[in-house]
């Protein structure tokens, strides 16, 4: 992945707090639903920023 562009910024952020509040909703880290590390929470937003990059073009 390419690094962020000053435009992806806010995405990213949103992205990043989105699936690290996740992991504090009562069902996270029960049953089948284990618990993201904040590494792999910032995996998760990086892979949603790639697939937002397929659908709109930011500057180059």
């Amino acid at each position: 992945m390419h690094p962020l562009k000053p435009s992806e910024v806010m995405a990213f952020d949103v992205y990043f707090a989105s699936v690290t509040s996740m992991q504090y909703h009562p069902g996270a880290g029960t049953k089948e639903h284990r618990r993201l590390s904040i590494q792999e929470c910032r995996d998760v937003a990086l892979a949603m920023l790639e697939q937002r990059r397929t659908v709109i073009q930011t500057e180059e």
